[in-house]
């Protein structure tokens, strides 16, 4: 879940998809290395590209909470937000595949979510 994903799924994407990015940036080797620059203007250029595009600070939302695994949920969250589907049924979908010791974390991270739209 970072920003380059985003341009490995262009393929199926048309200029109004509904796309929700977490806005994590992870340098590749080649520019961990100083081979290669981010390609941060590559991003920007395409984003442009969409009329529903939302970018998500879902990584610093999920260390706010305590844990990184979260985000995946906090995007979850922000994505809900665009379907008419009651929240018991994505909270319920969410936790039934979770321990318990994970649900209250993960109920933080789905609202987390649903208040960044």
């Amino acid at each position: 879940f970072e920003k380059l994903e985003l341009l490995r799924w262009l393929d199926f994407c048309n200029a109004d998809t509904r796309i929700v990015v977490n806005d994590l940036e992870i340098y590749p080797p080649a520019v961990n290395l100083g081979e290669a620059a981010y390609p941060a203007d590559l991003f920007d250029e395409t984003i442009k590209k969409f009329r529903n595009l939302t970018l998500v600070p879902a990584s610093k939302e999920a260390l706010a909470l305590g844990n990184i695994r979260a985000a995946n949920v906090v995007m979850t969250g922000v994505m809900s937000t665009y379907f008419d589907v009651d929240e018991a049924l994505w909270l319920n979908g969410i936790l039934g595949k979770l321990p318990k010791k994970l649900h209250d974390l993960n109920r933080k991270a789905f609202s987390a979510g649903r208040n960044l739209k």
